[in-house]
């Protein structure tokens, strides 16, 4: 991305909190009053013009301003993305919200919800137990099939059923001696050492979990309904959860623009990576482009070191 002067990022910075504020394109005379005169209206002009000719801004025919475009946001909220910041009554809050949960999974549900609920827009979390232990292996047999079940240490049950031609009792008192006690994500690594069932629940096990909450706050607001459900479902079809969770470590930010070939626009997906008790993932948020970002991160960094926190205080404990 070219490189900004000084003077290019505080007006680039200012007019796209000025149209997050207005909704509506920003002349050069608006930037003048906003930053107090500090540049006359000309000279604001002249840099914005070469914002524009560098892809960071649009000017619509026969309006006076111009607003930013995706190349603009993604600049605007990368600088806000990598400076953690957090309210500590929100970090006391979701780690309140963690202890009372039984189990690690619920804890995520019970922050994806918080959050939904904390800024009012749709939020999302995934996770991979791959840290979780095998508690159990069960398999009660019913008619000619067993039901095999791995219970995990973070209180999920997943389960197969196997023909009794594929496996016997003692072979599947083998297996259980083999993995009960170790961590999934080992079993996994060596699952071609066992039949393919077994292997196909350890890979069931393995899965992305992804969930969601607060999407009755989209369809709120006003005429979106179509395009809120065109977007989750690109989100979920193609896999946009996974891919973001496996292919990026740092904060991440993705507009609607970029995975639905254009079809749904102004909308963003924002998320921070996590680990806790033997899960790691993603919790994030879905919203129009235009919310105050600095309440969108500082809620999921809130979130992000409640859950790393209390998982260190549990771990000393």
């Amino acid at each position: 991305m070219q490189s900004l002067t000084q003077r290019q990022r505080e007006i680039l910075s200012t007019l796209i909190r000025l149209y997050l504020d207005w909704g509506e394109p920003v002349a050069s005379a608006d930037i003048a009053d906003a930053i107090g005169g500090k540049w006359s209206s000309a000279t604001i002009r002249k840099e914005l013009k070469a914002l524009e000719d560098m892809g960071f801004l649009e000017h619509p025919y026969k309006v006076a301003g111009r607003y930013p475009t995706v190349k603009a946001y993604r600049w605007f909220f990368n600088n806000l993305m990598y400076a953690p910041l957090w309210d500590e009554g929100s970090v006391h809050l979701f780690k309140t919200l963690i202890l009372s949960a039984r189990e690690a999974a619920q804890a995520i549900r019970s922050v994806v919800d918080e959050i939904a609920t904390s800024v009012r827009e749709m939020s999302m979390g995934t996770y991979v137990p791959s840290e979780a232990i095998i508690v159990d292996m069960v398999f009660p047999k019913v008619d000619d099939k067993y039901i095999v079940g791995l219970l995990l240490s973070t209180g999920e049950f997943v389960k197969v059923f196997v023909d009794e031609s594929q496996t016997s009792t003692g072979a599947l008192e083998d297996i259980k001696r083999a993995v009960v006690g170790r961590y999934l994500k080992d079993v996994y690594e060596s699952r071609q050492l066992y039949p393919a069932w077994f292997s196909d629940l350890v890979d069931r096990a393995m899965q992305v979990r992804v969930m969601e909450s607060g999407i009755e706050y989209l369809v709120d607001k006003g005429d979106v309904s179509g395009r809120i459900r065109h977007l989750i479902t690109k989100l979920k079809r193609d896999d946009w959860y996974e891919r973001i969770m496996i292919t990026t470590s740092e904060p991440t930010i993705m507009f609607s623009e970029e995975f639905t070939d254009g079809a749904v626009k102004d909308w963003m997906i924002m998320v921070v990576h996590y680990s806790h008790r033997g899960l790691e993932g993603i919790i994030g948020l879905v919203g129009p482009r235009r919310y105050s970002p600095e309440r969108i991160f500082e809620t999921l960094w809130a979130a992000k070191k409640a859950l790393e926190e209390t998982d260190d205080e549990t771990n000393r404990s």
